[in-house]
């Protein structure tokens, strides 16, 4: 049997159509399943169980647009002493935490140093007034001298005065000359001009006494004035309150050195209190005094007021003081961590759904809104915001059902049934 037929070789482009045959075959599939795969899942509806919805009817109401910040409770009133003088810490009568009633003592200075300061001024103060009467005396003494002088001047020119005359009524009747007239007239105004003289040296040294004695004067008095003042930081120097309180911080540490001006206790009154405020400078142009404030603490709501604004910005922080409206609400406790809200606009009459994750501060954003048993997705229009609420301008009519969670995964279906 002839098999030489059955070894003859195929054609080449044969084989490269057969080729390209079988791979057109292999992507044709692969594509096939892919559509399938892509048609399937587009053409599932997804679905959820209730019970991972949070929903929220929209309801009619007003809103309170706020700006997030965080807060500590304060004291209202604290009163700071500091040390009225360089001294030791001599005793302690309270510890941190005790209450204290007012003009009580609770710190006593060891001011032994500034009793011998004060000695060594007591003692400047002698000298100076001495040396203040020794001037004083010496200087009268001096006036008087010129005064006597004057006077003894005054006698020489009246004699002077008698003898002029009496030269010219010689000279009238021959018993004296021209030469003797013109010598007594000279004498009379030599001793005329030296009375002038002393008249005005007495009117100087008047005036030199006046303002000698006002500087010595003035040493006196700043002398007076540092004896005043340090009696006085003495008799502070038995640390007392100025009103009832509670110590909130105290140095305990006996015997310890403290400078002038360094702290010594606090004094708080822990029945009314306020807030100290911090929030980002990003807000600081939208901050004013007066402006309202909301405290919340746990779910309790104190309302209240900015009443100061500091100046100066920390790390990106702006710090403001709040007076509350109930700064004796029983809720309040020194340091407490609080959340506060300042209120920057407010609108009545408008749909509102609570806020919740959905929310993510864009004004135009989807939705869900439960229709029976699926939740359809709806382009809404947001307005303004708070901690509680979100205005709902366009999309969503009060009394719908809105899905008020994280509905991220859920972006690409229009519509998701509900278990």
């Amino acid at each position: 049997m002839d098999m030489s037929g059955m070894d003859r070789t195929i054609p080449q482009n044969l084989q490269v159509r057969s080729k390209n045959l079988r791979y057109l075959k292999v992507g044709g599939l692969i594509m096939l399943v892919v559509v399938a795969l892509f048609g399937f899942r587009w053409i599932l509806k997804p679905s959820i169980n209730l019970e991972k919805l949070h929903t929220a009817v929209a309801e009619i109401g007003a809103i309170e647009a706020t700006l997030s910040a965080s807060g500590t409770v304060m004291p209202l009133y604290e009163q700071v002493i500091t040390s009225p003088i360089s001294a030791r810490i001599k005793s302690v009568s309270f510890l941190s935490g005790d209450p204290v009633k007012s003009d009580q003592s609770i710190l006593t200075l060891d001011f032994e140093s500034t009793l011998t300061e004060l000695e060594k001024l007591k003692d400047q103060q002698s000298l100076k007034n001495n040396s203040a009467r020794q001037m004083q005396l010496q200087l009268e003494k001096d006036l008087n001298q010129l005064k006597n002088q004057l006077e003894v001047k005054k006698l020489q020119i009246a004699s002077l005065q008698s003898l002029l005359r009496d030269e010219r009524h010689l000279k009238q009747i021959g018993g004296s000359t021209e030469y003797n007239v013109k010598t007594a007239q000279l004498n009379l105004e030599i001793a005329q001009k030296e009375a002038a003289l002393l008249e005005k040296q007495i009117d100087n040294q008047q005036e030199l006494n006046l303002v000698d004695l006002r500087g010595l004067g003035f040493e006196i008095n700043i002398l007076d004035k540092e004896i005043a003042e340090i009696e006085r930081k003495i008799e502070l120097a038995q640390v007392t309150a100025e009103q009832a309180g509670v110590i909130t911080w105290i140095n305990q540490n006996i015997g310890a050195a403290v400078s002038e001006g360094e702290v010594l206790v606090k004094v708080a009154d822990l029945g009314s209190f306020k807030i100290e405020a911090s929030i980002s400078d990003v807000y600081a142009d939208e901050l004013s005094n007066g402006m309202e404030v909301i405290v919340r603490i746990n779910k309790t709501d104190l309302r209240g007021r900015i009443t100061n604004i500091y100046p100066a910005v920390d790390n990106g922080i702006i710090t403001f003081m709040v007076q509350l409206d109930q700064p004796s609400h029983e809720l309040l406790r020194s340091n407490l961590r609080v959340e506060v809200f300042v209120v920057t606009s407010f609108v009545d009459q408008v749909v509102r759904v609570e806020n919740g994750p959905f929310y993510n501060g864009s004004m135009d954003q989807k939705v869900f809104v439960v229709e029976g048993s699926k939740a359809v997705r709806r382009n809404v229009e947001l307005g303004v915001s708070n901690f509680d609420f979100v205005e709902i301008k366009t999309g969503i009519q009060a009394g719908e059902e809105v899905v008020i969670s994280n509905m991220e995964d859920y972006d690409h279906h229009t519509e998701i049934q509900i278990q």
